[in-house]
């Protein structure tokens, strides 16, 4: 296996160039020049003390990338001198080592500009450098050709025209920003030529250089087969970007006169001036061509810079930015927190809510970024319109590549302000509706408002199959745009802690002093009237006089007050936020949700993880949560006396009520694993980029 120093590795070429290698096969040193770089070398400065021994041992081949490129605004006194010490002296101080250390061929890649700026050239052109940076360049490839003369190392050296890609800074993405917001250019009247070199197409032409026996000693210019003009440039980079370009018939010599006004008139020549570059040899040589047209290149590179917003993808570096928004660390404890311990490894996670809306900690990992917004889920107009706009200015700051939204308001909002902000891929997942349960014009407006956040998303999910037929239903979202994700639920369910488990069943029962003969009913969730729990306390006390062992476990926050409408809690035990609801789980027999909406209910499979039957009300959500009289029993919701008889019978049936915990925890093994839902996740956020690989999703 070849083994090549790549420098520069955590460049916009270094890096493609360094993963191209590798998936081919070789043994690649990543030469960095900053600390800390996972899975590189650091040298550090490029210059002409620099040590390279340790990253040159056992090496065959050199690419040396790194180099002092243009600086905007330069204010050096002598930027020559600055150029040279790292282009040239950097270079043939590395040079003069890898030849010490037995390196077979050293590639260089250099620049057009050696040959000049403007006109049409090729290998035979005379050498024309007209600032410092092309200079330095020069005089690093004559230097390295008399270095191989004089040790025998094999030497080529490569001059790109402009080089564009995922990645690419400067000029090119100042180019694609100002054509994103359709900003006029007047250069319609316009008739020059240039060549540019798509990244992939330098990675592949590297490659070649690296081992074709007839390269040895070779300058090759390379670029990409078309040549065009600033016109038709601005006319592909709109329409990959999808926008029909905006171009003005502005006159040359007063577009050169208004640069040369404001002291720009070398950025004139570079972007209206023509430079064709002659790749024949390369290709007539080596073989080489390029593998991607010039619309295909333009193509990829706008798909990165519209899920980046430009910012550059460097080795170590950024990932495609997510952003999840919700209104409360309750959601974010629930849903998304089991996320985040795989989510990073593929994206720059951010995490958004309104850490004072709930007094429940939430812990957020390292390398999760958090920032607090104040989202309320109470409908506010002013307080809503301001947390809008402090979210489309966040957005447009940030240029997330996907922004994901879970409940009502956190969704409304996320979904108005990234449509606004122009964010690529934005989607809401529905775990249920507040107007399920209203009537009159309350459902309607409140209808209305998913209806806008459905139009300001570009892709919804669903956390069951029923809720994703209700919505259908009611016309709030179109069938092909929303999907459920294997067997239903968001995070699924950690069947390592949640399980039957005698020694917290133990330990719980003494800290509540509850015997071995006490069954004891369980409601883990948000204490609210909508959940049930009213209907679930009538049920209980229904049943007491006949079962005197009968216990009820109340965990969850009191969202509204309900614990002081109770009277004397006689055997009803409430617990409160319980961060170990599981261990009360496995301290119960039954757990009852005998809520009135639902968009899942991941509390059941919760349940059955830990082997208990469930009784809970037949709504939409939870019928995808509950195998009715396999996981448990399901109820009319709203009827109390139908509650009482379904708790009545598991009371009266044991047996029954063993067997069916036993299906819960299999169902839940055989669907719901928290590992294979998050897993399905990942893969559908990587795919959410690419819309049209959605499909085959569900039931996977």
């Amino acid at each position: 296996m070849a083994k090549v120093l790549v420098t520069g590795a955590n460049g916009f070429v270094g890096c493609a160039l360094a993963d191209h290698l590798e998936s081919a096969g070789y043994q690649v040193i990543r030469a960095v020049r900053q600390p800390d770089i996972p899975n590189t070398l650091w040298v550090g400065d490029v210059g002409p003390n620099t040590e390279w021994q340790s990253a040159l041992d056992g090496c065959d081949w050199v690419v040396h990338l790194a180099a002092r490129v243009h600086v905007m605004h330069e204010i050096a006194d002598d930027s020559l001198a600055l150029f040279r010490a790292v282009n040239r002296e950097g270079t043939l101080n590395l040079a003069r080592q890898a030849a010490q250390q037995g390196v077979q061929r050293f590639v260089f890649l250099s620049s057009i500009k050696v040959n000049g700026e403007t006109g049409q050239l090729s290998e035979h052109s005379k050498a024309l450098p007209q600032d410092a940076y092309a200079v330095s360049k020069w005089e690093a490839e004559q230097g390295l050709l008399q270095i191989g003369a004089d040790t025998g190392m094999e030497i080529v050296i490569l001059r790109p025209p402009l080089i564009y890609g995922p990645g690419v800074g400067g000029n090119f993405t100042r180019l694609m920003r100002a054509l994103d917001r359709q900003v006029p250019m007047p250069v319609g009247l316009v008739t020059n030529r240039r060549s540019l070199l798509y990244l992939g197409n330098l990675v592949g032409a590297i490659a070649i250089c690296l081992s074709h026996p007839r390269a040895s000693g070779k300058t090759y210019l390379v670029s990409d087969d078309e040549v065009v003009s600033t016109p038709e440039l601005i006319q592909k980079i709109s329409q990959a970007l999808g926008h029909s370009a905006r171009i003005l018939a502005g006159p040359p010599v007063l577009l050169r006169f208004g640069a040369w006004l404001f002291g720009k008139s070398k950025e004139f020549d570079r972007l209206l001036g023509s430079l064709e570059c002659d790749s024949a040899l390369i290709r007539k040589e080596l073989g080489w061509s390029p593998a991607t047209s010039l619309q295909e290149g333009l193509q990829i590179t706008a798909d990165w810079y519209r899920l980046t917003g430009g910012a550059k993808l460097r080795l170590g570096d950024l990932k495609p930015r997510i952003c999840f928004v919700m209104t409360s660390p309750f959601t974010y404890g629930a849903f998304i927190a089991p996320h985040m311990l795989t989510l990073p490894q593929d994206f720059a996670v951010t995490v958004s809510f309104n850490r004072e809306e709930s007094s429940i900690p939430s812990r957020i990992p390292e390398g999760v970024r958090f920032v607090s917004m104040p989202i309320i889920r109470n409908i506010s107009p002013l307080r809503d319109l301001f947390v809008l706009w402090k979210y489309y200015a966040f957005f447009r700051r940030e240029k997330f590549a996907i922004v994901f939204s879970l409940t009502p308001k956190g969704g409304v909002v996320a979904m108005l302000a990234s449509w606004l902000a122009r964010v690529p891929v934005r989607v809401h997942c529905f775990t249920g509706q507040v107007w399920a349960t209203r009537r009159g014009i309350a459902r309607f407006a409140l209808q209305a408002i998913d209806r806008v956040l459905a139009v300001a998303s570009t892709q919804l999910l669903a956390d069951s199959e029923s809720q994703k037929r209700f919505l259908v239903n009611e016309r709030i979202v179109s069938e092909p745009k929303v999907h459920v994700l294997g067997a239903g639920s968001i995070c699924g369910v950690d069947t390592e802690r949640f399980r039957p488990n005698p020694e917290a069943r133990e330990k719980i029962r003494t800290e509540l002093s509850l015997s071995s003969d006490d069954v004891c009913l369980v409601f883990v969730g948000r204490m609210k009237l909508e959940k049930g729990v009213m209907d679930l306390v009538s049920a209980f006390r229904k049943l007491l006089p006949r079962y005197p062992n009968l216990r009820l476990l109340l965990v969850g926050p009191d969202e509204e007050g309900l614990i002081s409408a109770l009277g004397e809690l006689m055997r009803i035990h409430y617990v409160g936020y319980a961060p170990m609801a599981h261990e009360y789980m496995a301290a119960s027999d039954i757990l009852c949700l005998p809520s009135y909406r639902e968009g899942f209910g991941s509390v059941l499979i919760e349940a059955g993880a830990c082997g208990l039957p469930v009784v809970a009300s037949a709504i939409y959500g939870v019928m995808d949560a509950v195998v009715d009289n396999e996981t448990g029993i399901l109820h009319p919701p709203h009827d109390v006396d139908s509650l009482a008889n379904k708790i009545e019978y598991l009371l009266e049936n044991p047996l029954s009520r063993i067997a069916m915990g036993m299906a819960g925890r299999r169902r839940v093994l055989a669907c719901f694993d928290q590992k294979h839902v998050c897993d399905l996740y990942v893969k559908y956020l990587r795919m959410a980029m690419q819309p049209e690989s959605l499909s085959g999703l569900h039931d996977q």
